[in-house]
């Protein structure tokens, strides 16, 4: 999944899949907490395999099992209704505070959902971002 799509919730806490994406994502999704202040949604397969990457890390460090714990306690099977939307967790929008206006991008086998200030915040400086994303390129090339 690819793209960004800015979106609303309504008044029950409900957000409406882009029609791109729920073609992905099929009618029962996970929505989960993410990393940076995010929601994560997926597929039930992708989320079994993100699940399978937490637990192959091990339980033996204290870091691990904080991370599984956290992400799998605050992950959540949600099914996509007739008109294409999802009803997010109250707890989940309220940790990451959560308010009308949010964005939905598209990460390969994921979904994030930002508020849109959050996401806003991210994307406005261009010069920055493209800094970043230079140095980024750069550590990634030493790794190979």
């Amino acid at each position: 999944m690819i793209g960004n799509y800015k979106n609303k919730l309504d008044e029950k806490g409900r957000i409406t899949i882009p029609a791109k994406f729920r073609k992905e994502l099929g009618g029962l999704i996970v929505v989960s907490y993410g990393f940076d202040n995010t929601l994560e949604i997926r597929t039930s397969k992708s989320f079994e395999l993100w699940s399978k990457t937490l637990s192959d890390k091990g339980n033996l460090s204290t870091s691990s099992r904080k991370l599984s714990r956290f992400i799998m306690g605050n992950s959540f099977e949600i099914t996509i209704d007739k008109a294409g939307r999802a009803l997010l967790p109250k707890r989940l929008m309220e940790m990451i505070k959560l308010t009308k206006d949010v964005m939905l991008i598209g990460i390969g086998d994921k979904i994030e959902v930002h508020s849109e200030k959050q996401w806003n915040d991210l994307t406005s400086n261009p010069e920055e971002m493209t800094k970043t994303l230079e140095q980024m390129a750069e550590e990634l090339s030493k790794e190979n």
